[in-house]
């Protein structure tokens, strides 16, 4: 009995994350109109942000953000897609128009940021299944999180790069601030 009521809390808690996380998706139309839910996302352990040029977290400067956005499963073309609640994250500012998101490039094995338009076909490149634990969020490339054999957690070195990593314990854990 107690380990039905302990699984009963952590589904609760779980259910209760993932609907605070929906509060900062930004939709489509908010998107086509440049309103975004902009956040500052921080890892844990090397306090980068995270962002096309990751610097180190200064709650008095200005910090790059990003926002996260959503495709309905209908125009992800990958089947699978229903079963998880999954994100882009793009980096902000859009520039000349251009949504830039990171992703796990498989063909140069390497983790970047990339425009969103080159990835159209390859979505399960810049897609990531968010795992919350905790006020910390671990991401899960939506490849990785259907094919135990890729792994795919996103992480940050110390020295600013990012890298796909196979384990939960190895995979960075970002925090989120609101960017005003």
């Amino acid at each position: 009995m107690k380990k039905i009521s302990i699984l009963f809390c952590l589904m609760v808690f779980s259910l209760c994350s993932y609907a605070q996380l929906s509060s900062v998706v930004t939709d489509k139309a908010n998107e086509a109109m440049g309103k975004y839910k902009a956040f500052i996302i921080v890892d844990q352990a090397t306090q980068l942000v995270l962002a096309k040029e990751p610097v180190k977290y200064d709650p008095a400067g200005d910090m790059p953000s990003c926002y996260f956005s959503s495709l309905p499963a209908a125009e992800t073309g990958i089947t699978i897609a229903s079963d998880f609640r999954y994100l882009a994250i793009n980096a902000l500012p859009v520039v000349d128009g251009q949504h830039w998101v990171i992703c796990q490039n498989r063909e140069s094995k390497s983790t970047i940021f990339s425009r969103r338009k080159f990835l159209s076909t390859m979505r399960t490149q810049y897609l990531w299944v968010p795992e919350i634990v905790g006020n910390y969020v671990m991401f899960r490339n939506l490849h990785g999180a259907y094919n135990i054999q890729h792994g795919g957690y996103l992480a940050i070195n110390e020295d600013g790069t990012f890298a796909e990593v196979k384990s939960r314990a190895e995979a960075s854990q970002w925090k989120l601030i609101y960017a005003n």
